[in-house]
């Protein structure tokens, strides 16, 4: 048998070859060295670190730890404001601004229900503070988690939440797993448990747990009455090593962590051969879901020396974003905070390393 061969132009063979390398760049999202701005020592990023087992509370920060409760006050400053933290996660930091009603001398900021309460200077009218959510808060919080699916529930009819509606990846969720919504719901219990697993629920309809921050101000040994402020714990696994990311912008800013084999986890690449998951990814694309917060995690982090690396990858609003990035190793918190603005859109910057022996 005869095989005849069409002959064709080496110009074809070229736009062939073009085509097809295109198609694998698009296919690789991953970040390339040239791509990343070390940031390290910039002078942009601010840098502190935390002993987590220095205290017994699941609140922590760099402010002076009191173990006693503050006495009650007379005349001490009035809280005018605390802002809305809004979303946080085990193990993860967001900045706290407080302002009053005269000059005072000391905020004190406690988790109700915790063990004891952290005292920061103020000097003026206003502070801003880091606090941060100890990983511990998971497992303390776990049952309420298993249970946290009930929220959806109201009168046997699972409601998407306000917040998430008009969101195209979570008012398709059903459709696509073929689920009719009125089998998840008993009167106010989530029975869907048969229909769906808990895991891909979790997925798109996250899993909050109020917690209660309490605010004081004191003024010449005198503490004002306590204002209180709602933060909505998100469940994520925390495992023996951690990086978070949160941020105060409704924008779509992207953890990614590239350990020492060159793996990258990212919205891209969500687990590795070394068992990292990041298993938290917010506002994808500027679909904005108001959740702010990012989490990588390992049960046993690969040997070496991991970068965490921060992706502006969309400025969906013009206003400067305040970013904070907490790494965890056992018990030891390093945390990074800076400020990203709209011309850093598409940026890479390299925040910390995650060494591991």
């Amino acid at each position: 048998m005869k095989i005849s061969f069409v002959r064709l132009p080496l110009s074809f063979f070229l736009l062939f070859v073009f085509w097809v390398s295109m198609i694998f760049i698009a296919c690789d999202d991953s970040t390339s060295d040239d791509e990343i701005r070390d940031m390290r020592d910039s002078g942009e990023i601010y840098r502190y670190t935390i002993d987590l087992t220095e205290n017994d509370s699941l609140l922590k920060s760099t402010g002076t730890y009191f173990t006693e409760e503050p006495g009650p006050g007379v005349d001490g400053p009035v809280v005018v404001s605390v802002n809305a933290v809004g979303t946080s996660i085990p193990g993860g930091t967001v900045k706290l601004k407080m302002t009053f009603d005269r000059h005072t001398d000391s905020a004190i900021v406690n988790l109700k229900n915790d063990k004891g309460y952290y005292k920061f200077a103020v000097n003026g009218t206003s502070v801003e503070v880091d606090v941060h959510f100890s990983y511990k808060l998971q497992s303390v919080l776990q049952t309420e988690f298993d249970n946290g699916f009930d929220q959806y529930c109201n009168d046997g009819k699972f409601e998407v939440p306000e917040y998430l509606k008009g969101v195209e990846r979570y008012s398709d969720f059903f459709e696509g797993l073929g689920v009719t919504t009125n089998l998840l719901c008993d009167g106010d219990r989530f029975i869907g448990s048969d229909y769906i697993s808990d895991k891909d629920l979790s997925t798109f309809f996250p899993v909050r747990v109020e917690q209660i921050l309490q605010v004081r101000g004191e003024k010449n040994g005198q503490s004002g009455d306590v204002k209180e402020a709602e933060v909505q714990i998100q469940n994520v696994t925390v495992g023996s090593s951690q990086v978070s990311l949160w941020f105060d912008q409704y924008t779509d800013m992207d953890l990614h962590v590239k350990e020492p084999d060159g793996t990258e986890i990212y919205y891209g690449n969500t687990s590795s051969d070394s068992k990292g998951f990041l298993d938290l990814d917010s506002n994808p694309a500027c679909s904005i879901d108001k959740v702010n917060n990012e989490n990588i995690y390992w049960q046993k982090a690969p040997a070496g020396q991991s970068s965490v690396i921060l992706h502006y990858w969309k400025a969906c609003t013009d206003k400067p974003v305040n970013w904070i990035v907490s790494v965890r190793k056992e018990n030891t918190l390093s945390v990074y905070t800076g400020i990203m603005k709209k011309s850093n859109e598409d940026e890479y910057w390299k925040i910390a390393d995650l060494d591991v022996k």
